[in-house]
């Protein structure tokens, strides 16, 4: 059964948690300018990537912070939850549950059960290729619903910056989840919500490299999604795409109304990023290297979800200090930085675009890096290599023209 929590882990979930519902607090009942309420800086702005950089910093952060089942946790004994399972769930819970205190042998043996015990002579080695029928155990193809669904808010939900909307939206997120998690068990949330997704997958990058990462089945499409949405965005801030539309190479597809185009544009996209990295991830396994595809593109991914969207990160770090004076816009200063100053473009445009390139170059690096040290044989590697110099060129290109 899931071990309970620790004293500290029920503290800072317990902030997490308050964290969260103030944000939507202040949203639906705060300033609906996006500039005076807090909540579009700190839950669109700074949550996503900071969570991000934060995984990839500190070992397994998102047990420590995770609200969602925090709540699920809560509500489940008062909805008549079911007892926890025994035998061959367990190890699995305790994969999936990142609240529960892991050894190595539950992590590698995820199969294991009262039958199949590993044990030290079974140990499978840490810095090698995982067994592909232990990457075969696990599914986290309901994740790639919530990737699409917040990739689509981000990129093409009208009012995605406004306060009422970023509230409705993450009030919507949260019910679900927790129901999720209380209907179906905290192991179906664990493979379902994409911000818990993709930072125990930082933690597993930042852990060597991703080598002992017992990649789940639907990974790549999940960051396919991902990936294919956020170099959407980037393509669509481009000067020339408008013109492509109205009369370029793309006016056969164009409907004349901008909001449809761009949603039927980003659902391509994502449908694309999905299926590339699924069709790569096929061939990678029939030449036997199961998850390196997953491994190749897992760091620029993050380093994407971290730069396309710089400058709003950049400005809202800013906000973040001046409206916490006065979180709900009603002309307070409780602290006394509501007059400071704010710089609409820090850095400049150009030091931010070559810093985004540099980190998706730098991550391409560390996604070839960690294909070879979980690769048998240069062949095996094509597949993921592939696939990595695709993202890494589409990216760099859109950092390039996006604006």
């Amino acid at each position: 059964m899931p071990a309970p929590l620790g004293t500290v882990q029920l503290v800072t979930r317990i902030a997490a948690v308050l964290v969260l519902v103030f944000g939507v607090y202040a949203a639906r009942r705060g300033s609906p300018d996006g500039l005076s309420n807090i909540a579009p800086a700190l839950l669109v702005g700074v949550a996503w990537p900071l969570l991000v950089l934060g995984s990839l910093s500190v070992r397994r952060l998102w047990r420590w912070v995770d609200p969602w089942d925090a709540m699920a946790r809560v509500v489940e004994p008062l909805a008549g939850g079911p007892a926890p399972a025994d035998g061959p769930d367990t190890d699995e819970m305790a994969l999936l549950d990142e609240t529960a205190v892991l050894d190595e042998t539950a992590v590698l043996d995820e199969t294991a059960g009262p039958e199949h015990t590993s044990g030290p002579d079974e140990m499978p080695v840490a810095d090698g290729a995982p067994d592909a029928d232990h990457m075969s155990t696990l599914s986290v193809w309901p994740g790639v619903i919530t990737a699409a669904a917040v990739v689509y808010f981000l990129v093409a939900q009208p009012g995605s910056t406004q306060p009422r909307t970023i509230g409705a939206a993450l009030a919507s997120y949260t019910i679900a989840m927790v129901a999720l998690g209380v209907a179906l068990g905290r192991r179906t949330l664990a493979r379902t919500e994409i911000f818990g997704l993709t930072s125990r997958w930082a933690g597993q990058l930042r852990d060597g490299l991703a080598a002992g990462w017992a990649v789940p089945r639907g990974a790549e499409v999940v960051l396919g999604v991902l990936a294919g949405g956020l170099l959407f965005d980037l393509a669509r801030r481009a000067p020339s795409y408008d013109e492509l539309l109205r009369t370029g190479a793309l006016s056969w597809a164009s409907s004349g109304d901008p909001e449809r185009d761009l949603r039927v544009g980003l659902a391509v996209a994502c449908a694309a990023g999905g299926l590339v990295l699924y069709l790569a991830a096929r061939w990678a396994a029939r030449r036997g290297d199961r998850g390196t595809v997953a491994v190749a593109v897992l760091p620029v991914v993050l380093a994407l979800l971290v730069v396309v969207k710089l400058r709003r990160f950049l400005v809202s770090v800013q906000l973040l200090r001046i409206l916490v004076s006065d979180p709900l816009g009603r002309g307070k200063d409780y602290f006394g930085t509501s007059g400071a100053s704010l710089d609409a473009n820090p850095f400049g445009t150009g030091a931010q675009r070559g810093a985004a390139i540099v980190a998706v170059t730098l991550a391409g690096v560390i996604g070839a890096v960690a294909v070879r040290r979980r690769s048998r044989t240069s062949r095996d590697r094509d597949p993921a290599a592939y696939v990595l110099y695709l993202v890494v060129a589409l990216a760099t290109l859109g950092l390039t023209v996006a604006v």
